[in-house]
Formats: C-alpha cells, sequence, structure tokens
C-alpha cells in the first residue's frame, strides 16, 4: 500500500499534475519532491527535444 501510494505521487508530481491529495510534511520530503518537479520539467524538455531533433533530421534528407 505505502509503495503503491509513492508511485502514485511520483507520477503525479513527475507529470506535474499536482492533485494535492498526498502533501509532503516533512522539510526533507518537500526538497524532495522541489526536485522530483524540476526534474519532471527538464524531462518533458529532453524527450521534446529528441522527437523535434527526429523529426528535422528525417525531414531533411
Amino acid at each position: 500500500m505505502v509503495l503503491d501510494n509513492l508511485n502514485y505521487f511520483s507520477f503525479i508530481t513527475l507529470l506535474t499534475i499536482g492533485y494535492g491529495d498526498i502533501t509532503p510534511v516533512t522539510l526533507i520530503a518537500k526538497r524532495a519532491v522541489m526536485m522530483m518537479g524540476l526534474v519532471g520539467h527538464f524531462y518533458t524538455v529532453f524527450v521534446t527535444s529528441i522527437i523535434i531533433g527526429k523529426y528535422l533530421s528525417i525531414k531533411k534528407s
């Protein structure tokens, strides 16, 4: 049950949905969540750039 909640919270945070039904309480947990949110944004930018790069390389050839 705890692992299910952790996975759910991680996906909601990384996808930047943030329902707010599970919230961090301690300072360390809050900082970890801030880092997870930043990683979620960088991951989105990284995946988008790969897709666009492949699209542009196919379009050139």
